[in-house]
């Protein structure tokens, strides 16, 4: 990896901490202003693009799993009972 990727990485690192920073201020200031709702608001405002990612995860999570089950149960069933005349 060369020095500029290295520099433009480490500037990239620095961007989001300093954005992580300013949201957690507002997050704080929020909080002193307007108690635990004020801090929620501010959060929201703040973290919005992680939460959305995060909420979508749970929900395609959610959506697949019985679709798993589902297909998975069958196999699950008739591998559990050996048939007659095989043997592993």
């Amino acid at each position: 990896m060369s020095n500029e990727q290295k520099g433009g990485n480490l500037a990239s690192k620095a961007a989001k901490l300093a954005q992580l920073a300013k949201g957690l201020a507002e997050t704080i200031k929020g909080a002193m202003v307007g108690g635990l709702k004020g801090a929620a608001i501010a959060a929201a405002k703040n973290f919005a693009p992680q939460l959305i990612k995060i909420a979508v995860g749970i929900l395609v999570f959610l959506l697949l799993l019985p679709a798993i089950i589902f297909f998975a149960l069958p196999n699950m069933l008739w591998q559990a009972v050996p048939t007659p005349g095989t043997y592993l």
